[in-house]
């Protein structure tokens, strides 16, 4: 099957975050718990959210390995960090975008989704310059939509 591919430009935005080391069997618990947390915060500071939330993986998530993964939510406000919450904004630029659904927004399958935006980049010279951004469009735990991003230079 191909994945759908395209560019864009992203706009910078800015993000409450929690990081975190996780293998694929507490990834969906930990993403879970995170949103709650960090929909808490920028309710109890006063803020907004301003667009669907995101994990940035920092590293492999998978087995053996645990990340880490930095879950994110987009969000108006002035924030002060607390805890393990951090703000942070992130850059905007061009990106690749690969859209993943049904059984490509799971475990394993979802990778065919990051090799399609990879493969991508190195088909027209392009380098990412950030670590790929999961774009939660649907549910984090539902069947998508999904759309990894990389954003290059």
């Amino acid at each position: 099957m191909t994945l759908a591919v395209s560019t864009r430009e992203l706009t910078p935005q800015q993000v409450v975050s929690i990081e975190g080391h996780v293998l694929v069997g507490e990834l969906g618990a930990f993403i879970a718990r995170s949103l709650a947390q960090l929909r808490a915060f920028v309710a109890e500071q006063g803020g907004a959210i301003d667009g669907p939330p995101l994990g940035l993986y920092h590293g492999p998530i998978n087995y053996q390995d645990d990340g880490p993964i930095e879950v994110c939510l987009p969000a108006e406000g002035a924030f002060r960090a607390e805890g393990e919450v951090r703000i942070r904004l992130l850059p905007g630029g061009p990106a690749v975008v690969a859209v993943a659904s049904g059984e490509h927004a799971a475990f394993p399958k979802i990778l065919e989704a990051y090799d399609a935006g990879y493969e991508w980049l190195e088909r027209n010279g392009q380098q990412p310059v950030e670590s790929p951004r999961e774009v939660w469009l649907g549910d984090p735990q539902s069947d998508g939509p999904f759309e990894i991003a990389w954003r290059y230079a």
